[in-house]
């Protein structure tokens, strides 16, 4: 009888924290390490090829307690937890530790489709027992300290389990705006203790002892744990630093993981899944949200349950004269318990399977990015595992340190405390990466004062990165405009008025034009914008300022025979590259020829008129000859030619009538005038 009743003690014992765990501010939509993939499946990391090897996660709370409180060098577990319990000042309440440990993560990119898959390992504790349910354990002293008063001992609600997770996530990236993603987990259940009820009420006076007390609870994998003789206690509160006693607490923390990762030691399996989204605005602000651990466990195997109605239990027959000897009231003490324990408080047991549910997360980010180097990010979080509103807040500003370095620091509203100081980083040389992040930096700086401990730190080899600096989908290499968010069709620049011409390019940036215009309205599609057009309604020529008519150049000198034979000539050999505006050598003599001429007779002025093949809205052509015609100004201006002599136009229209029809055919985008 005694067993079963300590199955029923080890979680109000044990399992005492209640928490609002994995809280990872400070990772969350922190681009730069694959593992943020975790927590909002819709965010696609940066680095095309992720493999994580193992990293660690752990958070913890003590709001009514410090570290300090439970890390004393002077003292063994017993005595810590001993003095604790008798501290008035001192309080389990909303307690809690969570721990992960990543083993392996993989994340890889295939165009617009990112995958991720790996093996994680939980371990979360929740429930908040009072202090004298925890005190009766230390036996007769404490027993005497209940005496001449009431207290209410019960409602205690634990729901702790530890648990690996296989799982598989696809993000997707739908538009250019939006992207998002999910995550499907199968479940192993390794431990659990699930309180479904409990009542306990003790009062007491000089005459008698009364309790009430009734309770249902359902534990797996617990019995195990125990036939090795654990012993949490002393992992807890003996803590890394106490003298003489870190290899007895290493050899506790040892037998443990070894059990929890143990697969022969499954008690239940289950299944769960996280999905989110992310949604850019522009290139400065973008929104996320996500919702993760939605899932259950069914615990089948190594459980029991056990079962108590509510009963009350009246005691007369503790003699207070003889509380100074202390041998007859420990005989009495024992048994007084005995009789409890076999006569009235007896536990049915049986060995039904039960389902707890994860612990569902909630996360709502947002972003604004100065720049590719600097961006702020607010994150709202919230547990649903405690079935309470208890949110917690951040602002972190994010400094990216050339492609070494990423910084992010924040502060967090966490626990109804606004002095959570945040810190994390990733450091990348080459392939491999170490990162480490904290929503409390003063539980690393200064932990004697510490009530909030969150940490996460691991190492990661990353192979090619998304390198798209303005995140517009075009990596910097392709993009023209690597500082502003743009359109695939433009090279990554921007189109404010969507007029098919780049605002960098558009000398009508508000007004929507056509692209032989520079981006301008031309009403009468002449080519002339209309701020240039004498005839706005009527479709004219170029050189008549948009109106209709023949135009004659009066400004062309009649060369003789021989400079006129130069002149074709180069106009006959102009030849380029395919498709660039790169001269052929085949081109150069005739080219030189021009720039002697041009030495000789310094009145001699050069006009060169570029033109596309059609009236087109596709600017490539247009922008080819433009690049043709500098080409061959360079060339002039290298030979000694004066840039004043030199100009040049460029026409979206077909080429006009030629002197020379075997010019046309070979190059029929430059015309080479010589003029006044």
């Amino acid at each position: 009888m005694k067993k079963k009743l300590l199955y029923i003690l080890i979680p109000l014992y044990l399992f005492f924290n209640k928490t609002n765990a994995q809280t990872n501010l400070n990772l969350y939509n922190f681009k730069n390490v694959g593992q943020s993939n975790l927590l909002n499946p819709g965010i696609r990391p940066l680095a095309n090829f992720t493999f994580g090897m193992p990293s660690t996660y752990l958070n913890g709370q003590m709001p009514e307690m410090t570290l300090a409180n439970f890390f004393n060098k002077e003292e063994n577990a017993d005595s810590t937890f001993r003095r604790i319990v008798r501290d008035p000042n001192l309080s389990f309440n909303n307690m809690g530790i969570s721990t992960v440990l990543d083993p392996v993560f993989i994340g890889f990119a295939i165009k617009k489709n990112y995958f991720s898959l790996g093996v994680q390992f939980n371990y979360d504790f929740m429930g908040s027992p009072p202090k004298d349910i925890l005190g009766l354990m230390q036996g007769t002293t404490y027993f005497q300290n209940l005496l001449n008063r009431q207290a209410d001992l019960g409602n205690v609600d634990i729901n702790s389990s530890a648990w690996l997770s296989y799982h598989v996530g696809y993000t997707r990236e739908i538009t250019k705006k939006l992207s998002i993603g999910a995550r499907v987990k199968y479940l192993q259940g390794i431990l659990n203790v699930n309180t479904e009820q409990s009542t306990l009420k003790f009062a007491s006076n000089e005459d008698s002892l009364y309790i009430k007390a009734g309770f249902k609870v359902n534990i797996a994998g617990i019995e195990d744990l125990r036939k090795n003789d654990f012993n949490l206690k002393q992992t807890i509160f003996s803590g890394i630093g106490r003298s003489g006693k870190a290899d007895s607490t290493f050899n506790e923390m040892d037998y443990l993981y070894d059990f929890l990762l143990g697969r022969k030691n499954v008690s239940g399996s289950g299944w769960g899944i996280d999905f989110g989204a992310n949604y850019k605005f522009n290139q400065h602000v973008s929104v996320s949200a996500s919702v993760i651990d939605l899932g259950y466990i069914t615990w089948d195997k190594n459980n029991r349950n056990f079962n108590i109605d509510t009963k009350e239990f009246n005691y007369k027959g503790v003699d207070l004269k003889d509380l100074n000897q202390f041998d007859s009231l420990e005989k009495r003490f024992t048994e007084l318990q005995d009789s409890i324990i076999t006569k009235v408080f007896v536990p049915t047991e049986s060995n039904n399977s039960y389902t707890t549910n994860l612990n569902a997360k909630l996360y709502l980010g947002a972003q604004y990015a100065l720049n590719y180097n600097n961006m702020f990010d607010f994150v709202f979080f919230n547990n649903f595992g405690n079935k309470k509103f208890n949110p917690a807040l951040s602002l972190s500003f994010t400094k990216k340190v050339w492609s070494i370095l990423d910084l992010r620091i924040s502060g967090t509203y966490y626990n109804n405390n606004f002095t959570n100081a945040g810190l994390g980083f990733s450091m990348n040389l080459g392939p491999f990466q170490t990162y480490l992040f904290s929503d409390n930096l003063i539980a690393v700086m200064q932990y004697d004062e510490a009530k909030f401990v969150n940490l996460r730190a691991g190492i990661n080899w990353n192979i090619g990165r998304n390198n798209d600096r303005d995140g517009d989908g075009i990596p910097n290499i392709k993009d023209k405009c690597w500082k502003n968010y743009g359109t695939i069709a433009l090279n990554g620049c921007t189109d404010f008025d969507n007029d098919g011409v780049s605002d960098n390019e558009d000398d009508c940036i508000a007004i929507p034009g056509k692209p032989c215009t520079n981006g301008c309205p031309d009403k009468d599609n002449d080519c002339v914008a209309d701020i240039n057009d004498s005839c706005v309604n009527d479709s004219g020529n170029y050189y008549l300022n948009g109106c209709p008519g023949i135009y004659v150049d009066t400004m062309e000198i009649i060369l003789p025979s021989e400079e006129l034979k130069i002149l074709d000539d180069a106009i006959n050999n102009l030849a380029f590259e395919a498709g660039t505006a790169e001269i052929k050598d085949s081109s150069l003599l005739s080219l030189e020829e021009l720039a002697k001429l041009l030495t000789v007779k310094l009145e001699y002025n050069l006009m060169i008129n570029s033109y596309a093949d059609t009236i087109s809205d596709n600017k490539k052509p247009l922008k080819l000859i433009q690049k043709r015609a500098k080409t061959m100004i360079k060339f002039l201006l290298k030979k000694g030619i004066a840039k004043e002599r030199i100009a040049a136009y460029a026409f979206e229209s077909k080429l006009p009538f030629l002197r020379n029809k075997s010019a046309e055919s070979k190059n029929n985008s430059i015309v080479i005038k010589i003029v006044k």
